[in-house]
């Protein structure tokens, strides 16, 4: 809607119907592109540079806990949340540029297994 007035029931019943109209097209543009990117990525013969690990860090904080003079039963107290790291690493492919990540803690060696 681009204007500001005060639509009657019946103009802003349409103008629902043809933005959901308008979204159900792009839906289905976006997973017709998506389609043809993964036929593009199949066809390419990936040539895979090396690994290399990208975790995934979650910083520590501290939670402040109640406010004083709230003390119940139930009272929070302050507590810290620790750092943390998921190991993860990442693959780019010299060619089409698709990057791949793993999360699994195998390895082979000290490359991971994709």
């Amino acid at each position: 809607m681009t204007s500001q007035k005060i639509l009657s029931p019946f103009e802003l019943r349409f103008e629902i119907e043809k933005d959901e109209s308008y979204l159900k097209e792009l839906k289905v543009c976006l997973q017709r592109k998506r389609n043809y990117l993964q036929v593009l990525e199949d066809k390419c013969p990936h040539s895979w540079e090396e690994p290399v690990y990208d975790p995934i860090i979650t910083e520590g904080y501290t939670c402040q806990g109640d406010p004083p003079g709230t003390m119940g039963i139930d009272w929070r107290g302050p507590y810290h949340v620790p750092r943390k790291e998921q190991k993860r690493w990442k693959r780019t492919c010299r060619t089409c540029g698709k990057t791949e990540y793993t999360l699994l803690e195998k390895l082979s060696g000290t490359v991971p297994v994709f």
